[in-house]
């Protein structure tokens, strides 16, 4: 993400990073936002540019938003049930997942990036325990990955056209299996990141 040709990469505790996607030789960052309240988790980009970071910003949860190449603070996003984990932007819309809600499990937030800081709306799945992470694809489909609430085990739900109900796509057989990131291809293709021990697969 980053636009053509650029990645950014999210340091927890120092900050984000733009980098050539190329990059073979360890070439230094080609700029930085500097994390001083901020701690990033997930991050995303939008057709212009806009770098939006999920996590903690100002000592507030939500969504930060930054110019293209790590320009300035821009609008934010404030949510206040969980702990931000992943988003994504799909349009005007901006979904964003909680690892969880405690005490209840995890749900994903929806936003309107052209309007007001609250959310909008809101999606569940009562299969659902921890949310990991989030993709869309050409269809407005919403892909979650998660944790199974009885086996703990890693799954993916899909929201067809951005909206309930939730579709079980697939459910790890143990808790063995911890779910990863998600994301699409430009042919719509799903592939999702499950961790099996120290083990890392992609399926698509």
């Amino acid at each position: 993400m980053g636009g053509p040709g650029y990645t950014y990469a999210a340091q927890f505790w120092t900050g984000i990073n733009l980098y050539p996607t190329n990059n073979q030789r360890d070439q230094a960052p080609l700029c930085q936002i500097i994390a001083g309240d901020e701690r990033p988790e997930g991050l995303a980009t939008d057709s212009s540019g806009t770098l939006y970071v999920a996590g903690t910003y100002g000592k507030r949860d939500g969504i930060a938003t930054f110019g293209p190449n790590c320009g300035a603070l821009g609008a934010t996003f404030a949510e206040n049930i969980g702990n931000p984990q992943d988003l994504v932007v799909d349009g005007s819309t901006l979904y964003l997942t909680t690892i969880n809600d405690d005490p209840k499990p995890a749900s994903i937030l929806i936003f309107n990036a052209e309007g007001s800081q609250l959310p909008v709306n809101q999606l569940t799945d009562p299969r659902v325990a921890k949310g990991i992470g989030v993709a869309t694809n050409s269809h407005h489909d919403l892909f979650w990955s998660t944790t199974n609430i009885s086996t703990a085990a890693a799954q993916v739900i899909e929201f067809r056209g951005g909206k309930m109900p939730g579709i079980l796509l697939n459910e790890g057989t143990t808790s063995a299996s911890f779910p990863g990131g998600v994301l699409t291809d430009k042919s719509d293709n799903l592939r999702a990141a499950e961790v099996h021990k120290a083990d890392r697969q992609d399926r698509a």
